[in-house]
């Protein structure tokens, strides 16, 4: 039977795998197998032409001649027949012998495979906090172990680390000394409130090609079963019990400070754990609060405190994972906005006033302020940098029911729905600054931006033919206005954030850069873009920046259910690597060069051929 692709694939890469062993690879240049082996049974034509040589026929005729001195001293040409004699040298037959044995070879396919080739491998570490559970006897301990004795034995052509976070990220570039590995795989800190191994695989095998294989080493198994391929997963962890804090909030009421904390007790038994509260004030304060939990419990609890610009700390007693025992709450540090209500209609102050104070995030003021409130003309207040809203109550006005017409991705207009709604405005199709939401074609309130900094709002309105006040829109508006203006300042609006939750970080105007001083000591310096950034949560603790003369601080907290919960964490070992499909790939074919060479001894076979006709002829 004849051997089908496949099995000729099945041969050579069980070829290789026997002589080589680990990847498939070989550690020196050499002609590793034959494609098709029982093509060597050509080689047999080669006694075959021997016997043609050795063996003389006889002449058939006889030929009279006038004379023989001619060719005396000449040597007789070897001819094929039956009689037996000595063989004479003849170049012309170790030709035909060498085309015979390049044909042959050919017909086997001979595979050539490169030097010290291993295919590549893509390492896809799981970097969430979980693989940090055990201290010295973690699952990052025991995968740093085994990962390095893998990879030397081994020795891959080259490798590349990805960590698997809430997105994948590389650890350093393409590694082909593996004795630097170590080194960089100190920079694996396992800090990420979760790990998407999925996507991290899909980003490895995208990035290593064709050739390349997977290994996956994380604390839990696969959600998938995984077939005989290109990738393979390690689990390296071990089901321990942990009770973890899984929240914590805290926020700022009219009487005092709100604090809540969530405690879960992630094991198969009742556990007795004591939750502590710390506020660290010059006299710092304790309140202990004792926890009987049943297994699998979560207990929310909630705290008054006084208000105080003091930090909070949340502790529950060490165990497997001390990073989720703890939690640091920073106060909020933006301050109520100074607003000025400059009114003369005593109706529409009194439903401003009122709309304003229930955000509990103002302070009327009667100058110096950040938001100014007027019905009158803009050119009768004095300039500053307030923002200002302009009510604009025409005399000559419609109710408008809709089509409504709104950016609903603005600031000013989250949550806002003017089902049921009547809004009574002029009819004008033309108002200052861009429009936000408009009834047809009449806008009925539009934004103006002088510079980067202020904003001038446009808000058409008759307040007596409109039932707006009396629908939820209108506490949603102001509350949204002030919220708007809030994001403004300096500082953080939430300072207190989790694990690769970006927090909002509103920079002061005056400044053109900024210092991060992370938990761990390490300092960014940032450029300013834009009045607002994203502020990266890579590392649990408090983050502290410096803007210009002032100080801002934003916490960052271990807080995730899924991460904390060790109970499915075990060891093991699923999928298996393709060795045939990677050694192919590498392997090159000596076919063609044998036929090439095979074509010009052939044609070197008829050069000498002719010329031995030739000179026999012209010597006869």
């Amino acid at each position: 039977n004849s051997f089908d692709d496949s099995g000729c694939r099945r041969l050579r890469a069980g070829l290789a795998i026997g002589r080589t062993g680990g990847y498939g690879g070989f550690t020196s240049p050499m002609i590793s197998w034959l494609t098709f082996p029982w093509a060597l049974w050509g080689l047999l034509s080669i006694p075959a032409l021997l016997a043609l040589y050795f063996l003389r026929r006889r002449a058939q005729r006889r030929v009279q001649v006038s004379s023989l001195f001619l060719w005396a001293a000449e040597k007789q040409v070897q001819q094929g027949g039956a009689r037996f004699e000595r063989m004479q040298r003849n170049w012309l037959l170790l030709l035909e012998l060498l085309l015979l044995l390049l044909l042959t070879l050919a017909a086997a396919e001979p595979r050539w495979m490169q030097r010290s080739y291993q295919p590549p491998l893509m390492v896809v570490l799981d970097n969430s906090y979980s693989m940090q559970a055990g201290g010295s006897d973690s699952p990052r301990s025991r995968a740093l172990a085994k990962l390095k004795q893998h990879i030397d034995a081994a020795k891959p052509s080259y490798v590349r680390l990805i960590l698997a976070g809430s997105r994948p990220s590389l650890l350093g570039g393409m590694l082909t000394d593996t004795s630097k590995l170590g080194q960089l795989l100190k920079q694996w800190k396992c800090l990420s409130s979760s790990a998407n191994l999925e996507q991290a695989t899909g980003f490895a095998l995208q990035l290593g090609g064709a050739r390349s294989r997977v290994l996956v080493v994380t604390d839990h198994p696969p959600e998938k079963r995984q077939k005989q391929g290109r990738i393979r997963t390690w689990s390296v962890g071990k089901s321990r019990q942990n009770i973890a804090l899984v929240q914590a909030v805290r926020t700022r009421q009219p009487n005092g400070d709100w604090v809540m904390a969530t405690v879960a007790n992630l094991s198969e038994q009742t556990q007795q754990v004591k939750l502590t509260l710390r506020l660290l004030t010059p006299k710092p304060s304790v309140k202990e609060t004792q926890l009987s939990l049943a297994a699998g419990e979560r207990r929310r609890l909630t705290f008054t405190l006084p208000r105080s610009e003091a930090t909070i700390r949340l502790e529950l007693p060490n165990d497997a994972l001390p990073l989720d025992n703890r939690a640091i709450l920073l106060p909020a540090t933006l301050k109520p906005i100074r607003v000025t209500l400059l009114l003369d209609d005593e109706g529409l102050k009194k439903r401003v006033q009122q709309a304003v104070l229930a955000t509990r995030a103002v302070k009327l003021v009667k100058e110096n302020a950040e938001l100014i409130l007027t019905d009158r003309s803009l050119s009768t207040i004095p300039p500053s940098d307030a923002w200002r809203v302009r009510f604009l109550q025409e005399k000559k006005a419609l109710a408008y029911t809709g089509p409504w017409v709104m950016q609903r991705s603005h600031p000013l207009l989250k949550g806002v729905s003017l089902k049921g709604v009547i809004w009574s405005a002029g009819k004008k199709t033309k108002l200052p600054g861009t429009p936000i939401l408009m009834a047809g074609n009449i806008p009925l309130l539009t934004v103006l931006r002088p510079d980067d900094q202020q904003r001038i709002v446009y808000f058409r309105w008759r307040s007596d033919l409109s039932n707006l006040t009396q629908s939820p829109n209108w506490p949603i508006l102001m509350w949204n206005l002030i919220r708007w203006r809030s994001m403004q300042q300096p500082g953080f609006r939430a300072p207190n954030t989790r694990l690769d939750t970006p927090v909002a970080f509103s920079v002061p105007a005056q400044i053109s850069q900024f210092l991060i001083e992370e938990p761990d000591g390490t300092k960014i310096r940032r450029i300013k873009t834009q009045n607002s950034t994203l502020l990266q949560a890579r590392k649990p603790g408090v983050h502290r920046v410096t803007a210009g003369g002032a100080f801002y601080a934003y916490s960052v907290n271990a807080l995730s259910q899924d991460e904390s919960d060790l109970r499915k964490a075990l060891a093991g070992n699923w999928g298996q690597w393709k060795r045939d499909e990677v050694s192919m790939k590498r392997s090159v074919s000596l076919r063609w060069p044998l036929l090439l060479l095979a074509f010009l001894l052939f044609l070197l076979h008829q050069y000498m051929t002719r010329q031995t006709s030739d000179t026999q002829g012209g010597k006869a």
